[in-house]
């Protein structure tokens, strides 16, 4: 008869466990931080105030999700674009507006709409390979760690 004793293969396996448990933490928190980033970024549209980059943001929502948002106002339009639209002066007053060194003022003008700047959908497939990579990375680490 042969005695196996298998404790410390299972001491092993829970290392191992806990090891790659710690690789796919690692590499959520790589993708979070690459992919909010590379949002914040983003040369598809010019800074007027600053304020939808200082509402990228990131974070957890367990060890296998997370998100990145673009939380400011304008976010959303420069996403997805506006369709051509009117503007209207609140309350009977004008708008004031200057083109060429001429200043204009009207109560209603009529806006043509403004191309999409998908920057977030850019991130997502920037963070995605970052995903891979990591996972790669972080994995084989801990599987070298442990032989």
């Amino acid at each position: 008869m042969i005695d196996v004793d298998g404790r410390a293969t299972t001491a092993s396996l829970r290392q191992l466990r806990s090891a790659l448990i710690r690789a796919a933490l690692d590499t959520q928190l790589v993708t979070l931080a690459e992919t909010e980033k590379h949002a914040k970024s983003t040369t598809l549209w010019k800074d007027r105030t600053g304020w939808t980059r200082a509402h990228i943001s990131s974070g957890t929502a367990s060890l296998s999700s997370g998100w990145v948002v673009a939380a400011g106002f304008a976010s959303r339009f420069l996403e997805n674009g506006t369709p051509p639209h009117d503007i209207v002066a609140k309350n009977g007053g004008m708008l004031r507006f200057e083109i060429a060194g001429t200043v204009f003022f009207r109560r209603m003008v009529h806006h043509p709409g403004t191309a999409e700047r998908p920057f977030m959908q850019q991130a997502r497939d920037h963070g995605q390979q970052v995903a891979d990579y990591a996972a790669e990375h972080f994995a084989a680490q801990a599987i070298q760690a442990h032989r």
